[in-house]
């Protein structure tokens, strides 16, 4: 498969949880129009559902909330150490201290920071390394493990009733 292919279906995908998240609310998803916000971040003009979503591999998240939310899953890789010291301070190498692996560590921030950028609405505009990945009053960090290989987090100010389904397109 061509690479906009693999593009296309993962926008398709990211377009049909989105319609059945909204159906889940009694909501339309053709009642509200799409754009790209000014900061660059996707949402639907007058929806009161905030959504976001990523893609990693063979995986797509769709997060919706009433209120901002970020999300991002990274499919898991050996990381190289200069990597490792690029992304992470030193205060997230304390913090996180007890993972099981530097990879795993890794990934947790990664995912961490890449939700909260999202969820400001600066997708991948800024140096990962001073993005907190913990400790930002009135917001939650969340970690999902249940996709083998791959690590998943959400941030929101909100706890939200939190439902995760898998669907298989």
């Amino acid at each position: 498969m061509f690479k906009d292919e693999h593009r296309i279906k993962q926008s398709v995908g990211a377009y049909v949880l989105l319609k059945k998240a909204l159906e889940n609310h009694q909501l339309k998803i053709i009642d509200y129009p799409w754009v790209i916000e000014h900061d660059g971040k996707p949402s639907l003009k007058g929806c009161p559902i905030e959504f976001n979503y990523s893609h990693s591999g063979n995986y797509l998240v769709v997060a919706i909330s009433s209120s901002p939310v970020g999300v991002d899953v990274q499919k898991k890789n050996q990381i190289k150490n200069q990597v490792f010291s690029r992304v992470l301070s030193s205060a997230e190498k304390k913090h996180f201290g007890d993972e099981k692996s530097k990879d795993s560590l890794f990934y947790k921030v990664w995912s961490r920071k890449e939700a909260y950028l999202k969820f400001l609405g600066h997708p991948g505009d800024a140096y990962l390394q001073d993005i907190p990945s913990f400790g930002v009053e009135g917001i939650t960090f969340m970690d999902f493990n249940f996709i083998k290989g791959y690590s998943l987090a959400l941030v929101t100010p909100l706890l939200d009733e939190i439902k995760i389904a898998k669907v298989d397109l």
